[in-house]
């Protein structure tokens, strides 16, 4: 049950990682595809943490990784390898250089995207608060008399001098 909880809490649940892990890499003897996914978590490995180690190491450390990896399968080598067994081939599935958008725990969003969405939030709301001053100002200025007054400024009537 602790392997269940370590593989749901992972933190690399990335949809990058799709192609790559549920590539196929050999029969399982009964017909059934064996995934990386599948070949990973037999051996006890997070396959989105693998997935995520993999994709930011060089291509051919990573090839030589992910051999030793599949060599290590029990049973020894793979019984009916498939296709895509090529470890090359299924490294190419794997984002490249992705950086710390694939390691961050909050998902895709990396720091220079965070500090160039604050600053357009940023220049927005100096925007908004210009043109409320500038509003505000217009209103005012159409608000004067020609006394320079103030409309709010003059006098008003009084309910008896309006009846005489």
């Amino acid at each position: 049950m602790a392997d269940v909880k370590r593989a749901t809490s992972a933190t690399y649940l990335s949809p990058a990682f799709n192609d790559f892990l549920y590539a196929p890499i050999a029969d399982n003897g009964d017909g059934m595809p064996l995934s990386v996914l599948s070949a990973l978590a037999r051996l006890g490995v997070d396959p989105w943490q693998e997935a995520a180690t993999l994709a930011g190491l060089p291509r051919e450390t990573a090839i030589q990784r992910l051999t030793t990896l599949i060599a290590q399968l029990p049973g020894g080598t793979l019984a009916h390898p498939g296709p895509a067994t090529n470890i090359a081939a299924l490294i190419a599935y794997l984002p490249r250089r992705v950086g710390s958008t694939v390691a961050s725990p909050r998902g895709s969003f990396d720091a220079g995207a965070r500090s160039r969405s604050l600053a357009i939030a940023y220049v927005l709301f100096m925007i908004l608060m210009l043109g409320t001053q500038l509003i505000a100002t217009s209103h005012e200025s159409a608000a004067r008399d020609e006394t320079g007054r103030t409309a709010a400024a003059l006098p008003t009537p009084s309910p008896s001098a309006i009846g005489e």
